[in-house]
């Protein structure tokens, strides 16, 4: 299959699976918003283009102080590629430990200090910061999650995501709720 085809079969993947999710009241059942968020962590990386630095063999979804989400991780990475490597999933639980990871999520239920730690350590590296804590891009996160009305969505840094040396497709960008470049929070916003 030509690249150009299967790109737009990913695509078309992605616009299902979001699609799907973003009609999904999450206050009725808190394990359907992991589900989602679960998607969502995977098809950003499909969406998001790696510098080359990182040659390591396999593609690593990282998850800090999870371990429900990473077993779920497992089995949704099991036998498949991202960026070309192997997928696979990390429990991880100490800022030191994550240089490898191309991926890194970090719950809401983190302290302000430990989510600072993990984000100092991630900008030295190429990875793609997830969280949802509401000041997570303020503290340099690339993107965050946010309940709108019972269903999940996302907002993106843009300037985060480049510092990472880390490129976006638009297709992504068109499907946050909002993007931010020069990040400053809305004037009257209220989380």
């Amino acid at each position: 299959m030509s690249l150009p085809a299967r790109l737009v079969l990913r695509f078309c993947y992605f616009l299902l699976c979001t699609s799907t999710l973003a009609g999904v009241d999450v206050r009725a059942d808190i394990s359907k918003a992991d589900e989602i968020r679960l998607a969502y962590l995977l098809n950003f990386a499909r969406y998001v283009t790696w510098s080359k630095t990182n040659e390591q063999p396999q593609f690593s979804i990282c998850v800090v102080d999870d371990d429900a989400l990473v077993a779920r991780l497992k089995t949704a990475t099991e036998g498949k590629e991202i960026d070309g490597r192997k997928a696979v999933s990390h429990l991880v639980d100490n800022p030191d430990t994550i240089s490898q990871c191309d991926v890194l999520y970090i719950p809401g239920t983190m302290k302000s200090q430990s989510i600072e730690k993990y984000l100092v350590v991630a900008a030295r590296f190429p990875i793609l910061t997830v969280g949802e804590d509401t000041q997570f891009l303020d503290k340099g996160g690339a993107i965050r999650f946010v309940v709108l009305e019972g269903t999940v969505r996302f907002e993106i840094h843009l300037d985060h995501v480049r510092k990472a040396g880390l490129d976006m497709s638009s297709r992504l960008l068109k499907h946050a709720e909002r993007v931010f470049e020069d990040y400053k929070k809305p004037e009257g916003l209220h989380e």
